[in-house]
C-alpha cells in the first residue's frame, strides 16, 4: 500500500509547518517594522524639503534609500503573510481589517512614489524653487 501524506508548506522548506510559521510571524513584524520605520523617515524629509523650498544630494539619497525601505517592507510583509495564511493562521474579521489597511496604505505608498515625489522633486522643481 502506498503511504499518502499531506505536504504541507512546511515540509517543501525541510522544516515544521511550526518553524516555517515563526520565521514568517518574525519577518512580517521586520516587514512593518521596515515599512513604517522608511516612510517615516520619507515623510519627514519630503516636509523638510518642502519648507526649505530646495533639495541637495543628501536629501534626496536619503529619499531614495528610504523609499526602498519601504518597498522591500510591503514585500516582505506580503511574502510573510501569504506564508503564515498558508501554516495555519485563520481568517476573520479583523484579519480583513488588517489586509484593508495594508492595501491602502500600499495604494497611499504607490500614489506618493509615482505621482507626487517626482513632481516636487524633479529637476525643474529643484531649479524654480530651490535656488
Amino acid at each position: 500500500m502506498k503511504d499518502v501524506r499531506k505536504r504541507t508548506l512546511g515540509s517543501c522548506f525541510g522544516c515544521t509547518t511550526s518553524t516555517l510559521h515563526t520565521l514568517a510571524l518574525i519577518g512580517h513584524i521586520v516587514g512593518v517594522a521596515f515599512g513604517v520605520g522608511g516612510a517615516t523617515a520619507t515623510d519627514m524629509v519630503f516636509v523638510r524639503c518642502l519648507r526649505l523650498r530646495h533639495i541637495d544630494q543628501t536629501l534626496a539619497t536619503v529619499l531614495e534609500l528610504a523609499s526602498k525601505l519601504v518597498t522591500a517592507g510591503m514585500v516582505l510583509l506580503t511574502l510573510s503573510g501569504i506564508v503564515l495564511i498558508r501554516t495555519g493562521t485563520h481568517t476573520s474579521e479583523r484579519f480583513w481589517a488588517k489586509m484593508v489597511v495594508v492595501i491602502v496604505v500600499a495604494a497611499n505608498g504607490a500614489c506618493a512614489h509615482w505621482f507626487t515625489f517626482p513632481r516636487r522633486l524633479s529637476l525643474r522643481w529643484r531649479t524654480l524653487v530651490g535656488s
